[in-house]
């Protein structure tokens, strides 16, 4: 059987996101130091919600993003609203959809398109 890819970032494809301004709080998964996975509630509570990411964060967990809520946040914060099919970055199948979609953000961070404001905590 053929080894399914990961559906979340590395440590370091994370650590790239965060430097590109991808606000910590949108991580749909956290990683404490010693590899332990924290699903993070998905609660109309946005008071919860915060207060659990913020435990996370604040405790040493490195916050990691499934593609699914990459392509969503990239679709809240893209400021040509779709207009600008700039993320047509070739040879797909030569890649991780992961890393796709970094060199999506990276590119869309480079052409300035992508509004983190956008996001509402």
């Amino acid at each position: 059987m053929k080894t399914l890819q990961n559906n979340y970032t590395t440590p370091e494809q994370s650590n790239r996101l965060l430097e590109l301004g991808v606000p910590a709080w949108t991580a749909d998964i956290m990683f404490d130091k010693n590899r332990r996975r924290y699903e993070l509630i998905e609660t109309e509570d946005e008071s919860l919600a915060e207060t659990q990411r913020t435990l996370f964060y604040n405790g040493g967990a490195i916050p990691h993003w499934t593609v699914c809520r990459l392509m969503e946040i990239f679709e809240i914060c893209d400021v040509t609203q779709g207009e600008n099919d700039m993320c047509c970055i070739p040879s797909l199948k030569r890649m991780t959809y992961m890393e796709y979609i970094m060199k999506c953000y990276n590119k869309a961070i480079e052409m300035g398109i992508l509004d983190f404001s956008k996001l509402e905590e």
